[in-house]
């Protein structure tokens, strides 16, 4: 048991975190979503297939699979 505690990923980290509790997440901001940022997130998705990289949802967390 995690004593009310809950594991949480962020970014490529696991942590355990008080059931509640607010994370803080640094992510890029995006100023204009236009034709080229859409070809550059299918572009990285399809690099992901090719490299076998899926992220899994599961009944309690996701697992990331290589």
């Amino acid at each position: 048991m995690l004593n009310g505690n809950e594991l949480t990923v962020i970014g490529n980290q696991f942590i355990v975190r008080a059931i509640g509790s607010k994370v803080k997440v640094q992510v890029p901001q995006v100023k204009s979503i236009d034709r080229e940022y859409i070809k550059s997130i299918s572009r990285r998705a399809m690099q992901d297939v090719d490299n076998k990289i899926f992220i899994v949802p599961s009944r309690n967390f996701f697992i990331i699979s290589k």
